[in-house]
């Protein structure tokens, strides 16, 4: 339950060329769609799928690999996905889920909590007549989680021209389509950010779960890799640029699903959920000369918890150089939630309205990025901007920050030094990412918010601004 962060070393690069499926329908329709589908289908359990995927089967015929069930499962079942359903019998989940019963009246027993079994346990509520023999809820967030339910595509599944299926016959099956990296993204967002039905509220928060603080491209790297990148390459040739793409739809789909959030959050009268703020507003050491007394803007309530602006810290420059005719739109709608949105009185229709626009307007970026070819042109472009613009981060704070070393190492070390040929800065590049790196993460990967130091941060994306304009 502890929010770490882990990186990839390199993207392997293939010399398949397979095309990316169509642009997706809008995510609302095909999340409702399949959402139906899914009603009243059984799951067979990730056993099932073990049958072909554990390893043994080897190659197919055309040469290509079975990814493996042992392979989602993790070395020695480190899987956070596999260990999903046992985390809630830890210690820590035990006393979460004592504080909650206090102030609710529910279950005492996390494995008995909808609440704790919405993102831990795939399938914890449907009738046992649905479910296979080979299911276990011990697999946690198991290979239908992210798939949908097997009863309808597994016998398709198994013949060889498979992929041939469109991806609306996959869809009328039941099966979802994790090859296009809008829909990806938005699978792993519906419980690393939250939606209708599963959400992770400052009550939550307040008994002791962590923020939900989620960089798409790094924090895929968390999952021990079970899949082939060239899935959802766009050709042959893209290589290691296909990071930029996938830290692009990231930013655009989580972008957009915060607003949803806050749109729902206001839907009704009351307190916002306290969730949708700053956490490090209220929860600090008190110490004199601290970063956050540098961070006031004009736009803060005094006396107000700041809206927690991470998913907008770097995807901001996303939109500047992508689609740069709509930036004054973006940046209108952000500022009305930065200063509309509030514990107290906030405006609430006003708020509501811009984050429906804000949405819709990240869901037109994420389908102009998901097929876009990026190059050197356009990453270098991103991480100037990023790197000229440490104030904003450090206005945000620590998850702002980890937002700007994610993109710096998916864009820079990832896509640009592994494409080639690094720049001339390298060194001080590198040097500098290490040490954001250093103040944010521990050596397990671990977040380490008390460290950010705000002087050093600045001064680290100083270095790497003067080093890339040599």
């Amino acid at each position: 339950m502890t929010r770490k962060f882990a990186l990839p070393t390199t993207l392997a690069i293939a010399v398949i060329a397979l095309s990316l499926p169509g642009v997706s329908t809008r995510a609302d329709d095909y999340q409702k769609l399949f959402k139906k589908q899914q009603e009243g289908m059984a799951v067979f359990g990730a056993g099932n799928c073990a049958n072909c995927h554990d390893g043994k089967a080897g190659k197919r015929d055309d040469g290509s690999r079975l990814m493996t069930y042992s392979e989602w499962r993790g070395a020695e079942d480190t899987g956070p996905h596999f260990n999903a359903f046992k985390t809630l019998h830890n210690d820590q989940s035990k006393r979460m889920a004592q504080i909650l019963a206090r102030y609710d009246g529910s279950n005492a027993d996390p494995t008995q909590r909808t609440d704790c079994l919405a993102c831990h346990a795939f399938a914890h509520d449907i009738p046992s007549e649905q479910k296979g023999r080979e299911f276990d809820l011990f697999d946690g967030v198991s290979c239908e989680a992210c798939h949908g339910r097997a009863e309808g595509w597994k016998a398709k599944h198994e013949l060889e021209n498979w992929r041939e299926q469109s991806r609306d016959e996959w869809l009328k099956l039941g099966m979802y389509e994790t090859r296009d990296v809008n829909r990806w993204a938005e699978m792993c967002l519906k419980c690393h950010l939250g939606s209708d039905d599963q959400t992770v509220s400052h009550t939550l928060m307040g008994a002791g779960h962590p923020d939900l603080s989620f960089e798409f491209f790094g924090d895929l790297y968390r999952v021990p890799k079970h899949w082939r990148d060239e899935r959802s390459w766009l050709s042959a040739d893209e290589g290691s640029w296909f990071a930029v793409r996938l830290w692009a739809v990231g930013q655009a789909v989580t972008l957009r699903e915060n607003m949803n959030q806050i749109a729902r959050s206001l839907a009704t009268d009351g307190v916002p959920d306290f969730a949708l703020f700053d956490c490090f507003a209220c929860h600090h050491e008190l110490q004199n000369a601290s970063w956050r007394q540098q961070r006031a803007l004009s736009s803060r309530v005094p006396g107000q918890p700041a809206w927690d602006a991470s998913s907008w810290v770097v995807s901001r420059h996303l939109v500047d150089v992508v689609w740069p005719e709509a930036s004054p739109r973006f940046a209108e709608h952000i500022a009305t939630i930065a200063t509309s949105l509030t514990l107290s009185n906030p405006d609430r229709e006003r708020v509501r309205a811009a984050a429906v626009e804000l949405a819709d307007l990240a869901n037109q970026l994420a389908s102009k990025v998901v097929t876009k070819r990026f190059g050197l042109d356009d990453t270098k472009a991103i991480i100037m901007r990023i790197a000229r613009d440490a104030e904003y981060a450090v206005t945000v704070g620590p998850r702002g920050a980890e937002q700007v070393f994610g993109a710096l190492y998916a864009l820079y070390r990832v896509a640009w030094v592994e494409a080639g040929p690094a720049p001339k800065g390298n060194v001080e590049i590198q040097k500098a990412l290490a040490e954001i790196r250093s103040m944010l993460f521990d050596d397990k990967h671990e977040s380490t918010p008390a460290n950010f130091d705000a002087d050093l941060f600045r001064k680290s994306l100083k270095n790497i601004a003067e080093s890339l304009a040599e």
